[in-house]
């Protein structure tokens, strides 16, 4: 069950490939998002910039902590690279042991991402991915296997602009939350072995919301449309509740899953653009 709440932090998928269907839901894009689909000016974080991540799980009565999800930014001429390492901890850590590794470089002008790397270890599974992506000749060239030195090979044309599961959470921080209303809806493209059509809803602004350990936020709320499959039922929804300030920085997220339910709450962070005034004192 941990491996998928890892993903949820990113608010979209379960790690496990190839085992999900889509929702088929078909939303009208706001005229403010048009212009950002392909491509968004970063003004929300920096080179250093770390976020941590508390995980819990709850099945009955009681929340346990399952495990800690780190991210990470740093910069080159070119790219940001972003970082992201998910572990297991306590109970969870003798039972079903993660540590797993993502990476995507997105490039500074667009913020999508040209290159992605996973690395999965939960308990005795191993898998590896790595996808580079030609925006412009709309191409993804894709390597999959156990290992790095056991790999099959590929290629996939798509359409529209296409993020990774990383890149998807950078790209709406940045978006325009001014111009944005509350049951807007916008699509936004993944590719983790295969194409997804993603939709993300705009469910409340400037929600005053309590965080475990460290208060009241000023949030603004959003749901990303679930994938259906071993881990969420197809009714299952999301919520991401995002600091109301410039640095956008997720504080809390809550999902029912197919057994029980989790929530990330943030633990710590450093190195932030803007002083994290969303935190109401």
């Amino acid at each position: 069950m941990f491996p998928a709440v890892l993903i949820l932090l990113l608010g979209l998928l379960s790690i496990h490939p190839n085992s999900f269907t889509p929702i088929g839901l078909m939303y009208d894009t706001p005229a403010s998002f048009q212009g950002d689909r392909c491509g968004i000016t970063n003004s929300t974080f920096l080179d250093g910039e770390e976020v941590v991540y508390k995980v819990y799980y709850n099945w009955g009565f009681f929340w346990t902590t399952a495990g800690l999800v780190h991210f990470k930014v740093s910069e080159s001429e070119d790219h940001y690279r972003v970082s992201v390492t998910g572990s297991t901890a306590g109970f969870y850590d003798n039972f079903y042991r993660v540590r797993d590794t993502f990476e995507t470089y997105l490039d500074k002008e667009t913020l999508l991402p040209t290159m992605f790397i996973r690395v999965i270890r939960e308990g005795k599974y191993r898998h590896y991915n790595k996808f580079v992506f030609d925006q412009e000749g709309k191409i993804v060239k894709t390597q999959k296997g156990k290992n790095r030195t056991s790999l099959e090979t590929g290629e996939e044309s798509f359409t529209e602009c296409m993020h990774d599961i990383i890149s998807i959470l950078y790209h709406v921080r940045n978006m325009n939350f001014d111009t944005l209303e509350a049951g807007d809806t916008f699509p936004i493209e993944v590719y983790l072995e295969k194409k997804y059509p993603l939709h993300v809803r705009i469910i409340e602004k400037n929600k005053v919301q309590k965080v475990r350990g460290r208060g009241k936020f000023m949030t603004h709320v959003f749901q990303p449309q679930l994938i259906a499959g071993e881990v969420f039922k197809e009714k299952d929804q999301m919520s991401i509740y995002i600091s109301a300030d410039s640095n956008r920085i997720p504080v809390l997220i809550e999902s029912p899953l197919s057994v029980g339910k989790m929530k990330a709450v943030l633990l710590d962070y450093k190195g932030l653009k803007y002083n994290l005034s969303a935190e109401i004192r």
